[in-house]
């Protein structure tokens, strides 16, 4: 299936992204990321780093991105604070949406979302799964997305 990520209370987020930039190339929209010591970039959070938010928004360059993931050095947002939003399985470390709910989440390895509380960085509450619609090929395909409100504390 296609990884998705969509913010659904973006008012309530708070967007950092002035002067923002990713570090590496390995950074896409729905990935935990914290700030490096430089103040000005962010990378992929690890389970004992303290997370920044979720990396937000969509590529900007002279000619159409081909993919979602951002360049090094590229400007980016990071939505922040208290949000809720639609994930699928490919952002949680264990490659599937948690079966219970709620279910507290924490920070894992490579800026992905677990259940494990072997991180002490709490990020969130896993409420529950949705069902996205998407119209492929005249028919229609349907994808389970998890619903999670965050609440990141830089």
């Amino acid at each position: 299936m296609t990884k998705r990520f969509y913010v659904q209370t973006p008012k309530n987020a708070i967007h950092f992204g002035k002067n923002l930039k990713a570090s590496g190339s390995t950074i896409e929209p729905g990935m935990v990321v914290t700030l490096e010591s430089s103040g000005s970039q962010v990378t992929l959070c690890g389970s004992a780093e303290a997370p920044l938010g979720l990396a937000f928004g969509e590529r900007h360059g002279v000619y159409n991105p081909t993919t979602r993931i951002f360049a090094d050095g590229e400007a980016l947002v990071v939505a922040t604070n208290s949000f809720m939003a639609l994930l699928s399985a490919e952002f949680f470390s264990s490659g599937s949406l948690p079966t219970t709910s709620p279910t507290t989440l924490y920070t894992a390895a490579s800026g992905l979302i677990g259940t494990s509380s072997s991180s002490t960085t709490k990020i969130g509450q896993y409420l529950r799964t949705e069902t996205l619609n998407q119209p492929l090929g005249g028919t229609g395909s349907s994808q389970s997305l998890g619903l999670c409100r965050f609440n990141f504390q830089p």
